[in-house]
């Protein structure tokens, strides 16, 4: 009875350790994979080569010209082996700064498209014809252009960098609600 207690009790504790390492092996997969899975996320999201620490030192004349400041990191007036002159974000801390960093990539990307919306609103005096150069050419002669006319003015005036100047959603509503 003894010897069965005994050949019990170690197949249970092998069984119990095989089961561990198997959890252990599907956690560090999981974690391996989701960590890859953001690097590349990052890689791709930002559009930009990744620099090597030495390479942005190099750049930068080790960090010596302060050209701004952010809440994620200083940024750097660097300039690249290829002679371009580059601002480099040095970052506070590695994962918060850089998701803080692809942050400020979509809002410069986003004030480049109103810039040039305006620049095309602006720049052309009759309605129609900026008007057919930001629309997706899909939507060409499907809408009516004087309610897309409408549409990006709210949506540039609900853009505008002071607060105090974008209308109120009861203004938006207002502009909207008769076309």
């Amino acid at each position: 009875m003894l010897q069965f207690m005994v050949w019990f009790a170690s197949a249970v504790g092998g069984v119990e350790i095989i089961c561990i390492c198997f959890v252990w092996l599907l956690l560090y997969k999981t974690q391996q994979s989701s960590s890859e899975n953001t690097q590349g996320y990052l890689q791709v999201a930002s559009e930009f080569r990744k620099f090597t620490y030495d390479e942005l030192k190099k750049a930068t004349g080790t960090f010596r010209e302060e050209i701004g400041r952010g809440g994620s990191g200083v940024v750097y007036k660097g300039v690249l082996s290829n002679r371009r002159v580059a601002a480099i974000k040095r970052l506070n801390e590695s994962n918060h700064g850089e998701a803080e960093f692809l942050a400020e990539l979509s809002t410069i990307r986003r004030r480049g498209l109103v810039k040039w919306v305006r620049e095309k609103m602006n720049g052309n005096g009759e309605n129609e014809l900026w008007l057919e150069e930001i629309i997706d050419p899909v939507m060409k002669g499907k809408c009516d252009l004087r309610k897309m006319e409408i549409l990006v003015q709210v949506a540039l005036e609900c853009l505008e960098e002071d607060k105090d100047a974008r209308p109120t959603m009861r203004q938006v509503i207002e502009r909207l609600l008769p076309h």
